[in-house]
């Protein structure tokens, strides 16, 4: 069926729309506080944090602690 050659255009305006558009991949959303904790080379411990590591913050929606070394 032709419609006038707007296929091919049209399909490579829209391409060009969603590849300037930063899209996370699907999975690998995670919670303000770990991407902070992480920004700030910290890890994300379930229970205090070990020796010599020290509470930087909280992860995973406050429910895991942001631990750092004096690194």
């Amino acid at each position: 069926m032709n419609n006038g050659g707007l296929t091919l255009p049209l399909a490579g305006l829209i391409s060009h729309h969603f590849s300037d558009t930063p899209v996370p991949p699907a999975g690998l959303s995670l919670p303000a506080d770990t991407l902070r904790c992480v920004s700030n080379n910290g890890l994300c411990h379930q229970t205090l944090c070990p020796r010599p590591l020290f509470a930087l913050g909280t992860c995973s929606y406050g429910r895991t602690t942001c631990c750092k070394g004096r690194w």
